[in-house]
């Protein structure tokens, strides 16, 4: 076997076993090897557009890869309180919102999570009052209803801080640690009655008023 076979059929075996992968951290490890060796087999052969796609593939991953562990290393830490969630803000962008300003309404779809960074808002229909530094909007993705169980509403003004639903379950999926501290959260706030069952954690019997 020529070493320009062995490249190759390291690369793909490589690219095969990354498809196995459970976790990101590996699968994108396991891509950036692969495109590595499928680079330097371009090379030797001359197949010089293997060369740009396997170049922008190793970016891509490498890229994703950063990210990742950029977020791995800012979860590990957490134990679940509120207060260890603030550097949220520091993978998205914060939204200024003033008194009687609805974040979102009981019955919507959930769309993330929410860290409020500043301000208090009202859970309306529980009554119940966050604070600054308290993550809120978690409970919508693991009930049956998959909907919001109360509105949340500013009272004053508020720095809010939202987490798109897609980012939300990559960093729940890949982050064991991130994962973990939501549960806890969740169930923390279940042991202080903050979550009102059954009604809240069931789809409502009658559709949201617009």
């Amino acid at each position: 076997m020529e070493f320009e076979d062995v490249i190759v059929w390291t690369g793909s075996i490589v690219s095969l076993v990354s498809f196995s992968m459970k976790t990101m951290v590996p699968l994108r490890v396991l891509a950036c090897i692969a495109s590595a060796l499928f680079i330097w087999f371009g090379i030797i052969t001359g197949i010089y557009h293997s060369v740009v796609l396997n170049s922008a593939l190793f970016v891509f991953n490498a890229l994703r890869l950063y990210e990742i562990l950029q977020v791995s290393r800012a979860v590990k830490t957490l134990k679940g309180e509120p207060s260890e969630f603030d550097w949220l803000r520091d993978i998205a962008r914060p939204s200024e919102m003033t008194e009687g300003e609805l974040i979102f309404r009981k019955g919507d779809a959930p769309d993330g999570l929410y860290y409020l960074d500043k301000g208090t808002v009202e859970l309306s229909e529980i009554g119940v009052t966050l604070n600054a530094g308290t993550v809120f909007g978690e409970i919508a993705f693991f009930t049956d209803a998959g909907e919001r169980t109360s509105s949340a509403v500013c009272r004053g003004d508020c720095r809010v801080i939202h987490i798109d639903e897609s980012t939300f379950i990559d960093l729940y999926y890949s982050n064991p640690a991130f994962s973990v501290s939501i549960v806890k959260l969740i169930s923390k706030r279940l042991m202080e009655g903050r979550i009102k069952p059954p009604e809240t954690l069931h789809p409502a019997s009658q559709p949201v008023a617009p």
